[in-house]
């Protein structure tokens, strides 16, 4: 019977025992008019680890986790771990709010030391979100459904802090869980869209390439821009299958474009954060009979990469199995030059604030015309975005840039339309 309320791996309480003692803790509450609190827990940065080192190196995290958890709660509270890398603590006979805070601040500070998994120190940060009895409740489910709603609010905060459960945000919440469990499902039904955006070559007007954008038409919210699911995915973890869903949309495009024209996708840092992110697109391409190099993959320069970070050797080996590596937004983000040193690039895509302003402002013609020449000298491709006038796209060609892409170009087409504007613009260049 005790090993039915153990968790096999981490020896602590299991859900089954942790409802049981918060169902003690509210007769309590009832009865003698005492406070408690319910704490949920998630674990920042688990996933990152558990993906790059694999799974044994993932338990030995949750088993320093549940060791810490267990030093810092008191002989009165209850700590169980709820499955995956989700934990619980009750606190019983609290005195309110700011106790409860004391107690979430030695919790963080319990986690300010990294852990230690694959050999390495690995850094994992705490998200709690808390319900209290009596005033949330003084049932066990209706407590854990609020401290989990609190824990959501805490996430979409950007994880490493905790909130109280806050019944003025619980509708907004529960509308963005829907949304994240509507985006699973649109990704496993293949209900997204792609839309392709051409990239030509200035000098000539010949399109050497298109970058595949992912779109979403919610069937009750209409179109959900890409700057609110994408960050979505990356939040709950579905960004590997929204990344893998473009970049199969991708190969379905090459496989009818020509071998000279590659179709470039968006790959975040928490893609490349995958151990297995290589062999996925080594075996997505030969599904469709392409080679590496009609894949091109645009890293999001915004995204800081540290010197340590698994994200640059994984790039490292999709350039050596052949994939053309891009660097999106340049200019925008941390460390640029940096970026130029440490990743395997083979093209620069000037950020499109630099484009537009570049015929206004002497800084950004600047900024682009060193660019430019930075790129020439080390021996990149360099791609300037968002080209809306006529005058950006002279300026460009005046400097020398490579290749443009933008409204003024194409705005981005179907996979249906893309045929028929790669044969009219192959016509206007062989025209010319």
């Amino acid at each position: 019977e005790n090993a039915a309320r153990r968790d096999v791996l981490t020896g602590l309480p299991n859900a089954l025992a942790f409802h049981e003692f918060c169902d003690r803790a509210l007769a309590r509450c009832a009865e003698y008019g005492e406070q408690a609190a319910v704490l949920y827990l998630d674990l920042d940065g688990f996933k990152p680890v558990n993906d790059r080192y694999g799974h044994a190196a993932g338990d030995e995290i949750l088993v320093q986790v549940a060791q810490r958890l267990e030093e810092t709660i008191r002989k009165t509270d209850f700590v169980a771990r709820l499955g995956g890398d989700e934990f619980a603590v009750a606190l019983a006979d609290v005195g309110g709010p700011v106790q409860i805070m004391s107690f979430v601040d030695r919790l963080s500070r319990a986690f300010s030391t990294p852990f230690s998994a694959a050999g390495l120190p690995q850094d994992i940060g705490l998200s709690i979100g808390v319900a209290l009895a009596p005033s949330d409740g003084l049932d066990t489910n209706t407590l854990v459904v609020k401290a989990d709603n609190a824990l959501y609010q805490a996430k979409t905060a950007g994880g490493g802090t905790s909130r109280f459960f806050d019944p003025k945000h619980a509708q907004i919440v529960q509308e963005r869980r829907d949304l994240e469990a509507d985006l699973r499902a649109a990704i496993d039904r293949n209900e997204l869209e792609v839309a392709l955006q051409p990239i030509v070559e200035i000098a000539t007007g010949r399109i050497i390439g298109c970058e595949a954008l992912a779109r979403w038409r919610h069937p009750v919210r209409g179109s959900i821009s890409p700057d609110e699911f994408i960050p979505m995915a990356e939040r709950t973890g579905l960004i590997h299958e929204l990344g893998m869903w473009i970049v199969r949309a991708a190969c379905r495009v090459a496989a009818h474009m020509p071998a000279d024209a590659p179709i470039s996708v968006n790959v975040s840092v928490a893609q490349l954060r995958s151990a297995t992110m290589t062999a996925d697109m080594l075996a997505v391409i030969q599904e469709y009979g392409l080679t590496p190099d009609r894949i091109e993959i645009e890293i999001t320069e915004s995204l800081l990469i540290t010197r340590d970070d698994p994200a640059i050797e994984t790039a490292r080996e999709l350039s050596k199995a052949g994939f053309p590596i891009a660097l999106d937004d340049f200019g925008t983000g941390y460390a640029s030059l940096n970026y130029l040193r440490k990743l395997p690039l083979n093209r620069v895509k000037i950020d499109k604030e630099f484009t537009r302003d570049s015929v206004t402002h002497a800084d950004c013609a600047a900024i682009v015309i060193s660019v430019v020449q930075l790129a020439r000298t080390l021996g990149l491709d360099v791609t300037a975005e968002g080209v809306e006038t006529q005058e950006q796209l002279d300026f460009l060609r005046s400097i020398g840039c490579g290749a443009a892409q933008g409204y003024l170009i194409s705005r981005p087409v179907s996979e249906a339309d893309l045929p028929a504007l790669f044969a009219r613009k192959t016509e206007q260049h062989l025209a010319a």
